[in-house]
């Protein structure tokens, strides 16, 4: 959802936003796709995982960590260099706010794609670099993998809404591209800056 969260501050306030760097982005017709191509049990299920995790005891969550039976999907969920680092990011996915706050965006994700929709996409000559993720292993039949070619679609369209944009593509990895492949994420950043050099008003 951040990348609905920056294209719409972009919308409301373009006159302090220089560019924009688009990780693996969710796309305001993406509910809508998910349920042509896959199914609206894919949809169902991932705001099942959300509410699942929001509501499942704080003690639970540590008891996971601390046995190290939850360390690596915890790991990959909150990022982190190092256990110390895990454990930090992880106490703060376990407090009250976050998961009040979670709840509430899971909510609001149907508002929030709407108002893009809703509104005029077109972004001029406003540089814009849009980073995918890796595409799934050969032969995978996992959802995301047969959802793809739907994914990669959508990635296209956002880079057709600026006429300065760039499609990058990371190597490795899922979803957490800066995590995964950060050197793809800064490749976008910084041919971001190199069209700002170009044209520094």
């Amino acid at each position: 959802m951040g990348v609905i969260y920056a294209r719409l501050f972009q919308r409301r306030h373009p006159e302090v936003v220089a560019g924009l760097v688009l990780v693996d982005s969710s796309h305001e017709e993406m509910l809508g796709r998910i349920r042509a191509e896959v199914g609206s049990w894919a949809v169902a299920a991932q705001v099942g995982m959300g509410l699942t995790m929001a509501a499942a005891p704080r003690s639970l969550g540590r008891l996971l960590i601390d046995t190290g039976l939850g360390r690596r999907p915890m790991a990959r969920l909150v990022g982190g260099d190092s256990p110390a680092e895990q454990r930090r990011q992880a106490a703060l996915y376990l407090t009250s706010a976050f998961r009040r706050a979670q709840v509430a965006e899971l909510l609001a994700v149907p508002s929030s794609l709407a108002e893009l929709q809703n509104g005029n996409r077109n972004l001029g000559s406003l540089p814009v670099a849009v980073v995918t993720a890796a595409d799934p292993p050969t032969g995978s039949r996992s959802p995301m993998a047969r959802f793809r070619p739907a994914w990669v679609a959508m990635q296209n369209d956002l880079a057709s809404l600026s006429t300065r944009s760039t499609r990058l593509t990371a190597t490795t990895g899922g979803h957490f591209v800066h995590l995964d492949d950060p050197k793809t994420v800064l490749a976008g950043l910084e041919w971001v800056l190199d069209r700002l050099a170009e044209s520094p008003d």
